[in-house]
């Protein structure tokens, strides 16, 4: 007699529906849009424990310090207290608005440094997710599923995804602008064009200097939907939408620029941070401008840390665009590389000397260099083929960014948390906790205020004593820190103190006469 195993069926209906509904879900590009999220976003929260004395300290320490600053003495949008210009110091910047939601998180408990960091990360993943968006709405799953990949994984945004900085958020406000405002020159409701022109505002005001690639989209947008729908039938819409969304937050901007530089003129050690000191700054000059160096420095930060060697992808991106099948393909595409190109034309000389604005750009480079990715992934025959060319060019692109110079540093600084200098445990150990300092030799740089929580009234050049006149009480500082071995605190001292040393290097106790 021989036994015989029998295998009860399945249930079939229940077990099918339950596999398809699993094929659908796994199959939605949103789906695979969280997924990509939700790794970027566990690889970066390490990071949000790291000093903020890493890349450009400067800046992310500056922008920590006025949430800390609001969390500890109350928030006022007005005020802007950059604590290392004496004692009440008001230096309006951009409008605070993101520091101001850091200061939040800090007073429900965290340090301003993961704050900050953290609201960095929650605007990059924002901004991230309204691309993909974007990108699905003008050129297809393909390119979208490209474009996340690279602006989750590339060096660049391994570093500065998850910084104490304002340009992710800068730039999450402007892509809403235009994904909402896209949707209402197509034909959407009103509440469409509200949402981007409220994004579009905030935009400005958080960071002008991100704008204008933005800006850029904007008008393509509506130039594509002319193309698609004609000029007639269109036209209105562009205009209305265009200016709602545009003109209002220009306005804002001066208004909050006049306001911030009336404020910057009171205090003799700010009167340099007035825009109008600043235009060579901000814009470069025409000798910097004819400097093939500087467009080195930009071009090398856009190939070694996002795009690829030789920027490979970004030329098959332009030529892919160009070529394209139809005439509003042709201006999205383009509409990309232009986007690329106009914020470091007009702000040349902050995109030479600062890497992070490079922030504001990213979502144009990554989005060109997906145009030429899938370009070329396009001319496979059939689409297995076309899924393993996708990914090994992704793997080209992401592994040789990793490993160039620029790249590796993006890697290790992402992976690695930097130390402090040591002139804070000099500070922090021999200054009592609260002590208001007197920083000679160190620029402006908020540092060191910061890392040792001491205010601090910081002197750039011998300009000690018109700052004096006009303090309030000199004898809260007690003590003098020289950044430079050979300055002499004397042009620096408030009338009638003297400075002794304390025993440690550079550090020196402030005594007042009475």
């Amino acid at each position: 007699m021989t036994a015989t195993l029998e295998v009860a069926p399945p249930t079939d209906g229940l077990y099918a529906a339950r596999v398809s509904w699993a094929a659908r879900l796994l199959g939605t590009p949103w789906t695979l849009a969280g997924l990509l999220v939700a790794v970027g976003t566990a690889i970066r929260i390490p990071q949000l424990f790291h000093s903020l004395n890493g890349s450009h300290a400067f800046r992310q320490t500056q922008t920590a310090l006025v949430a800390r600053n609001y969390a500890e003495r109350g928030i006022d949008l007005l005020h802007t207290p950059l604590s290392v210009f004496g004692k009440g110091s008001d230096v309006p910047m951009e409008f605070p608005l993101v520091q101001a939601v850091a200061a939040v998180l800090v007073k429900l408990g965290l340090s301003a440094d993961v704050a900050m960091r953290l609201v960095g990360l929650a605007s990059f993943q924002v901004a991230a997710l309204l691309l993909f968006a974007l990108a699905l709405r003008w050129h297809g799953r393909r390119v979208a599923v490209i474009a996340i990949v690279l602006l989750q994984f590339v060096p660049y945004t391994m570093l500065w995804g998850a910084a104490s900085l304002i340009e992710f958020p800068a730039v999450a406000l402007a892509l809403a602008m235009v994904l909402f405002v896209d949707h209402w020159f197509a034909g959407g409701r009103w509440w469409w064009l509200a949402a981007g022109a409220v994004s579009g505002w905030l935009a400005f005001l958080v960071k002008v200097t991100t704008t204008p690639a933005f800006v850029l989209l904007l008008g393509v947008s509506g130039l594509a939907v002319i193309v698609q729908r004609g000029l007639r039938q269109s036209w209105r819409r562009v205009v209305v939408g265009g200016a709602v969304a545009v003109v209002p937050g220009l306005a804002m901007v001066a208004a909050w620029t006049r306001y911030a530089d009336h404020v910057k003129a009171g205090n003799p050690l700010t009167v340099f941070l007035v825009s109008s000191e600043l235009g060579d700054w901000n814009f470069g000059t025409v000798g910097q401008r004819l400097d093939i160096t500087s467009y080195a420095t930009i071009w090398a930060r856009i190939t070694d840390e996002i795009a690829g060697p030789y920027a490979l992808t970004l030329f098959a991106g332009l030529a892919f665009a160009a070529l394209g099948p139809a005439l509003v393909d042709r201006v999205r595409g383009l509409g990309w590389a232009g986007a690329m190109v106009v914020a470091p034309f007009l702000f040349f000389n902050l995109y030479v000397h600062h890497s992070y604005y490079l922030c504001a750009i990213v979502p144009a480079v990554v989005m060109l260099a997906a145009l030429g990715i899938d370009g070329l992934v396009g001319l496979a025959r059939d689409r297995s083929r076309r899924v393993v060319l996708a990914g090994a060019v992704l793997l080209f692109v992401l592994v040789n960014s990793a490993i160039s110079p620029l790249g590796r540093n993006d890697i290790k600084e992402w992976h690695e948390d930097a130390r402090a200098p040591g002139a804070v445990h000099v500070i922090s150990t021999y200054t009592e906790p609260g002590a208001k300092l007197i920083l000679i030799g160190c620029d402006w740089d908020p540092v060191l205020p910061y890392l040792t929580h001491r205010d601090a009234v910081m002197f750039r050049g011998k300009d000690g004593r018109a700052y004096w006149d006009q303090a309030g009480d000199a004898t809260e500082y007690g003590w003098l820190y020289a950044c430079k071995d050979d300055a002499d605190p004397k042009p620096y001292l408030p009338p009638g103190a003297t400075a002794t040393p304390s025993g440690q290097k550079a550090l020196w106790r402030v005594s007042h006469a009475g």
